[in-house]
């Protein structure tokens, strides 16, 4: 995530200009961060999980959105483009262009080597930051690795790790089950 130059812009610049913008950018300490695309490992897997959650949702009060909803922390009002977010019940939204999410449930974030260290380090703290943050998800694209940080009711996060192919993810914020088999479907691992 490189910064677009070191102009400092406020929140309200930064929407205005991303809503028309031809590509992404996320907001950070009144910093734009132009965002680079992805690897075919990386789309497969935020495409899975965002088809078995949507399934999963069918008849649910429950919502599953791509990596073209933004979400805004409260901490520094930063703005990110989780690769999927999901609640259940109604979404709120930062203004009436629905584009900025503010409650969601659950974050996933398909790791990558330039995005691994912020994802797992600044970005956590800032999720962290949002009150109806349950669950964030971490996935490695070239290994069988799932990170699931939970919420604790001491406002602590434990982190239960996967690597067996065979095993399921209990998402217990949104009453979900993810087989892991299904999340890497159709991708070439490292090791393949």
């Amino acid at each position: 995530m490189g910064a677009l130059g070191k102009i400092r812009v406020t929140e309200q610049d930064y929407l205005a200009a991303e809503r028309i913008a031809p590509t992404k950018s996320e907001f950070v300490d009144g910093e734009v961060y132009g965002m680079s695309g992805g690897s075919e490992q990386h789309s497969l897997i935020a495409t899975n999980c965002t088809g078995l959650l949507h399934a999963a949702f069918t008849d649910r009060p429950c919502r599953v959105y791509n990596s073209d909803m933004k979400v805004r922390t409260e901490l520094e009002g930063t703005q990110h483009y989780p690769d999927l977010s999901a609640l259940c019940g109604q979404p709120d939204f930062f203004d009436d262009k629905r584009d900025v999410l503010l409650n969601p449930t659950l974050l996933l974030e398909v790791l990558s080597a330039s995005t691994e260290a912020y994802d797992r380090g600044r970005k956590f703290a800032l999720y962290r930051g949002i009150p109806s943050l349950q669950e964030y998800i971490l996935i490695d694209q070239g290994q069988i690795l799932i990170d699931v940080y939970r919420r604790q009711s001491n406002n602590t996060w434990a982190l239960q790790s996967y690597s067996n192919i065979d095993d399921t993810i209990t998402l217990t914020s949104i009453d979900c089950e993810l087989p892991i088999r299904a999340i890497y479907d159709k991708v070439e691992l490292e090791s393949d």
